[in-house]
């Protein structure tokens, strides 16, 4: 559904004469009417408004065992949770 969505946006924008550039960007000025975005290049685009999509990255949980295949392929090991105490109120 992810990716259709992004699909979806992505040609709802250009229908309206949106320019999408997908590159790095280096630098930002959002300050006064018209924004300034540099690219990895040095090219310096100039808009009314800007969109800044930063997309996404793997994160480990930092939970010990999860990243274990022998941990995640262990019968009957308890799945991960919160602690009891973020998952109940208080008396």
């Amino acid at each position: 559904m992810g990716p259709d969505l992004m699909d979806q946006m992505r040609s709802q924008a250009e229908k309206f004469g949106a320019q999408l550039i997908s590159d790095d960007v280096e630098a930002v000025d959002l300050t006064g009417k018209i924004k300034k975005v540099t690219d990895s290049a040095g090219k310096i685009w100039e808009a009314k408004a800007v969109i800044l999509a930063m997309g996404s990255g793997y994160r480990k949980l930092g939970v010990e065992g999860r990243n274990s295949s022998r941990a995640a392929a262990s019968p009957g090991a308890p799945p991960a949770t919160a602690p009891s105490s973020a998952t109940s109120p208080s008396p």
